[in-house]
């Protein structure tokens, strides 16, 4: 018998917490005795206790438990301690003697804070039970009803009603009040401490050489619910922060706010009730984003992109696999937890719509969501673009400065996409440089375009340079001396001018060839003018039909072109990236377009007898160029290039399946093949040209290879040389003539 005391203790639930704190752990399920379900295990369990102090006592069973600095964990009991606790706050307020009960305090929940403060504020204040009408179990009524009382409390805050625990506990307190309406001076029987007169006890092992794990719970009674990744790291986290907030005053601490205020902003943008995978995504993107723009080395510079990118712990979060430990996390200071409670704090006024609704006309808002949500396969909606995460970023940069403001956030929103949209950010270390221009542009957030029309305002990343220096320009344009929105000479709002201009066609926010002269100065004068053909010749998917038939527009523009680096390096097409980035933003054919710009119906240009100024073979190959369709017949949508290759200047499509189709330009094999109109596999339909360094052809029964001279397939399947009859080899220069003498 006394092996059995050393190994556990009777109690009654007031004895308990006078002799330790209890604190239901994190890795307990929440409270189930309430759930709308369980009313006929709630009834049976509340009809034993109120027999217990009506009649004969009850003896509760086993509470097992682990100790720590006097305060028990219990393993297995949480249900049955929980609704004794309801249970005497009910007794103590009805009775008026919540004076007395002052131990209740020590039963606490670590599950939530929600649920930890809701018990904590029943201990501290009462209800006025007796203005609540005695209740009967077949006309429960709002105005009856002990819950509806608590949450219509001035201290019940309305996020609770959504905390699993706090929902079941009110039915139970529900229960509870139709229970033992009748009831009376019971107090002192439900809290006696005389072990012979203790109506309700059970026994306690206090089990001192067991610490808490997941594997203990599976172990002892396979009750422990499996923690999602959300109450893993929030409980990590917690503390990890322990003691930082404490002077801020509890309903102020990021543990609070954590389940409360800051819970509301991911249901609100969730139709979904479960939201903790989309917190803990969020959580996991803004701290991936910390860790690029304040991980620093020990000369306190910032780490370069390449480390970052091996860098253990942008490992683990970048890749967002779950969570498995808090260390990816742990350098983190006060200041990173700071900017991240400024950031939530801000988003409780706005949402993934009013966040949308700011981005440009040409940002699809369907496929963007900066608080995650739930897709149709219950996925969470991810980033898989390192784009997006630099905007993820940028949105949290604006909201960690001030409080949301439509205006500035809609500014702040355009030169960020502007900026992102026109940067190749298709790697890891592009992405982590971007994030580190937007973060040192995000000082500036809700002042950005008075803070970039200063030039004295430097900017030291060296990211985005071009599309930067264009923001610079337009943001001077759109501010008058005074700093307010300038206007044009037609009373037009310069900033709608320039967004319209940057919603046109397939420029998404690079637009500065509207106001760049031919010798690269801005000059606003150019604007209009600009914008209005602009219209006229693009559209979202390119060049217009009417202007891309035969390849109109790109020949007339390539008839501006007057020096050999305006050939080198583009792409011969009508597509998109072709005609934004090759030509339009492109510095070295700024002359070019600024020509092509200045005609005023290029459908009335003559280029069939177009005429090069430029000289020796280029001038042939420029005439090439622009006096015959070839450009639009040669493998319609894939793009060019120029060669020049064995003396020759060529074209070749830009796919892999066709890089042997070379089209080879200022020769007259094309010219002299097309006039004999021989037969051959090379010959392009629709256009005199051959395709190919040699061309196969036959003539006359005979096959033929031409390349620098000609040469002709023997009876043995062997190529000899074709001379003239002074025994020299044909080339190109008497070409024609002997072939038109065979």
């Amino acid at each position: 018998m006394s092996e059995n005391k050393q190994q556990f203790e009777k109690l009654s639930f007031r004895q308990l917490l006078e002799s330790r704190k209890v604190e239901i752990p994190i890795i307990q399920r929440d409270y189930a005795q309430g759930r709308a379900k369980q009313e006929k295990v709630r009834n049976e369990f509340l009809d034993a206790l109120k027999e217990a102090l009506t009649g004969t006592p009850v003896e509760l069973d086993f509470v097992y438990g682990s100790e720590k600095e006097n305060t028990l964990q219990p393993l297995d009991g949480q249900q049955r301690l929980t609704t004794l606790f309801l249970l005497h706050w009910f007794i103590a307020n009805k009775e008026g003697k919540l004076g007395e009960a002052k131990f209740l305090s020590e039963f606490t929940y670590e599950t939530r804070t929600s649920s930890r403060e809701f018990c904590k504020e029943l201990v501290d204040k009462s209800i006025d039970y007796q203005n609540l009408l005695p209740i009967n179990n077949d006309a429960v009524t709002a105005e009856n009803q002990l819950s509806e009382t608590i949450k219509n409390a001035a201290w019940f805050v309305e996020s609770w009603q959504k905390d699993p625990t706090i929902s079941a506990m009110l039915i139970m307190l529900d229960a509870i009040q139709a229970k033992f309406k009748d009831t009376s001076d019971i107090w002192g029987k439900l809290t006696e401490t005389a072990e012979d007169k203790r109506p309700i006890t059970f026994l306690y092992i206090k089990l001192e050489t067991f610490g808490l794990s997941d594997d203990l719970y599976i172990k002892m009674n396979a009750r422990g619910k499996q923690l999602t990744n959300f109450e893993n790291f929030k409980a990590d986290l917690v503390g990890h922060i322990k003691g930082w907030d404490k002077n801020e005053g509890h309903q102020n601490t990021i543990a609070h706010k954590l389940d409360t205020t800051w819970t509301d902003i991911f249901r609100k943008n969730n139709k979904d009730s479960k939201i903790d995978e989309i917190y803990f995504a969020f959580l996991n993107r803004y701290f991936l984003n910390a860790l690029i723009t304040t991980m620093k080395d020990e000369k306190c510079a910032l780490l370069s992109a390449e480390k970052i990118e091996k860098n253990k712990s942008f490992r683990v979060l970048y890749g967002n696999k779950g969570y498995e430990s808090f260390d990816a996390c742990k350098d983190f200071g006060q200041d990173v937890l700071a900017s991240l409670t400024k950031t939530l704090d801000s988003l409780k006024y706005i949402s993934n719509t009013d966040i949308a609704n700011c981005f440009p006309e040409w940002v699809e808002k369907d496929k963007f969501y900066f608080i995650p949500q739930y897709d149709n396969n219950s996925s969470i909606t991810g980033l898989t673009q390192p784009q997006k995460r630099v905007i993820v970023h940028a949105i949290c940069r604006y909201c960690e400065n001030e409080q949301y403001n439509k205006t500035t956030f809609k500014q702040w929103m355009r030169i960020v996409w502007n900026t992102v949209e026109n940067t190749e950010i298709g790697s890891v270390p592009a992405m982590i440089g971007t994030m580190r221009l937007i973060d040192e542009l995000g000082n500036h957030s809700h002042e950005i375009y008075s803070w970039l029309a200063n030039d004295a305002n430097k900017i030291t990343s060296e990211i985005a340079k071009k599309q930067v220096k264009e923001e610079r320009e337009k943001a001077k344009q759109i501010l008058d001396e005074n700093g307010n929105l300038s206007i044009d000479k037609n009373s037009e709002i310069w900033e709608q001018k320039i967004i319209d201009a940057e919603n046109t066609a397939f420029f998404k926010g690079a637009i500065r060839f509207m106001f760049t002269n031919e010798n690269g100065s801005y000059d606003w004068s150019l604007f209009d003018g600009r914008l209005e053909n602009s219209k006229k010749y693009f559209d979202k998917e390119g060049v217009i039909e009417e202007y891309k038939t035969d390849a109109l527009l790109l020949r007339v523009l390539i008839t501006k072109f007057t020096e050999w680096d305006n050939f080198t390096d583009i792409h011969y097409d009508n597509n998109v990236s072709t005609w934004k980035n090759d030509l339009l933003i492109s510095r070295k054919q700024i002359k070019a377009i600024c020509h092509l710009f200045n005609e005023s119906d290029v459908s009335s240009i003559d280029l069939a007898n177009f005429t090069s100024s430029l000289t020796d073979r280029i001038k042939l190959f420029h005439e090439d160029l622009v006096q015959t369709p070839l450009l639009s017949q040669i493998v319609p949508g894939c793009m060019f290039h120029w060669r020049n290759y064995g003396g020759r200047y060529s074209l070749y499509p830009y796919n892999t399946k066709a890089q042997w189709k070379i089209y080879v330009l200022a020769d007259n094999r094309n010219g002299i093949l097309s006039k004999l109109n021989v037969e051959s596999n090379n010959k392009r339909d629709g256009v005199p040209y051959f395709w190919g360094w040699e061309i196969y052809y036959k003539h006359n029964g005979k096959e033929y290879k031409l390349w620098d001279n000609l040469q002709v397939k023997n009876d043995k399947g062997n190529w000899e040389e074709v001379k003239d009859t002074l025994e020299n080899p044909i080339t190109l220069d008497n070409l024609e003539e002997y072939l038109t003498n065979l």
